[in-house]
């Protein structure tokens, strides 16, 4: 068996993947002999990440035919090798909110209509050609780098088609019986899966260890972070005791603390969010106040870490959509443009 894979429960192995220093985890529970299997997510797209899953199917005789693919959510380090394996027979698994709209700002969508799309998304946050003339370069040259590279594949989501999940859809594998929970936050239709007779649960990318998850949205009225809080308190309470294994880090029982961790770095940027706008004499967008709140004052030279400027953006909106639903702030568009104060 390949070292990177172990067998962490009765035919449920853990898989780790890699795409240049970024890892992550994905899981496979085996069926039993004859029946369907199940891989969680897919990891990102990369021959290496292919010839591995490859072997370890052909080591535990699992055939492609038989494997169903479960997506907790549409970006690129989950969905990567999606299409090579449903090319080969085997049937993917999603969230149709997934697909709600063309241009996701956290993964790398492709085509024209991404594309328009994302200028509408730029454009609500305050970020154009006339009025922020570098930054908007930067997301150009983001997505030249990695969309029209051949040598960046890793980053592309290609197409695929899936069987729409459904809340509460039950998977059986072996002596596992699966059902699917709403996981929203860092995207809005994250689902993953429990099994309540072993009190198990795989989480995506919803609570991780050691890093405090995006919420990321660019549209109004999706409450993505009020979501994520309900979430959160729902897998303290409801699924308190349940072993936890995420997309990233490491595989956890005691939740409570993690979860702690993860609202107190929220209630902070919140906070600091609110002292900017206090202090504005004037209603802001949400890249300035992104960048005010991050202390951003120098775009990176590096095209790479370019992700981080549509990551503190893209948690920004999140959080001001946060303070707009709770009253704490007030909301105005301008020739669609968000201003807040």
């Amino acid at each position: 068996m390949h070292n990177q894979v172990t067998e962490i429960l009765p035919n449920i192995y853990l898989i780790h993947l890699y795409q240049g220093k970024h890892e992550i985890n994905i899981y496979l529970i085996k069926g039993e002999l004859s029946e369907r299997s199940l891989l969680i997510d897919t990891g990102y797209q990369t021959p290496e990440n292919r010839a591995i899953l490859e072997e370890i199917f052909f080591d535990l005789k699992i055939h492609l035919t038989h494997l169903d693919v479960f997506l907790t959510h549409k970006h690129h380090d989950h969905t990567g090798i999606a299409s090579y394996l449903q090319s080969k027979g085997a049937t993917i698994f999603m969230n149709p909110i997934e697909d709600r709209h063309p241009y996701d700002c956290l993964y790398y969508g492709q085509g024209p209509k991404a594309i328009e799309e994302q200028n509408t998304v730029l454009k609500r946050v305050g970020v154009t050609p006339s009025r922020t003339p570098d930054v908007y370069t930067g997301y150009k040259e983001f997505n030249a780098y990695y969309q029209n590279i051949g040598k960046n594949d890793s980053y592309k989501t290609r197409h695929f088609t899936y069987s729409p999940l459904k809340i509460g859809q039950t998977f059986i594998y072996g002596n596992y019986t699966f059902r699917t929970i709403p996981l929203p936050g860092h995207t809005l239709g994250q689902l993953g899966l429990y099994d309540p007779a072993r009190r198990i649960l795989f989480t995506g990318d919803q609570i991780i260890a050691h890093i405090v998850p995006i919420v990321g949205t660019s549209y109004v009225n999706e409450h993505l972070l009020s979501q994520y809080f309900q979430s959160l308190e729902q897998i303290k309470t409801v699924y308190g005791g349940y072993t936890i294994y995420p997309a990233h880090g490491e595989i956890f029982k005691d939740s409570e603390p993690i979860i702690e961790r993860i609202l107190s770095g929220y209630r902070k940027k919140l906070v600091a969010i609110q002292d900017v706008l206090t202090n504005s004499a004037k209603s802001l967008t949400v890249q300035e106040i992104a960048f005010r709140v991050y202390g951003l004052y120098t775009l990176p030279s590096d095209v790479e870490k370019f992700f981080t400027v549509k990551s503190i953006i893209t948690k920004t909106f999140s959080c001001l959509e946060y303070l707009y639903d709770q009253g704490y702030c007030e909301r105005m568009e301008q020739n669609g443009m968000l201003f807040y104060r």
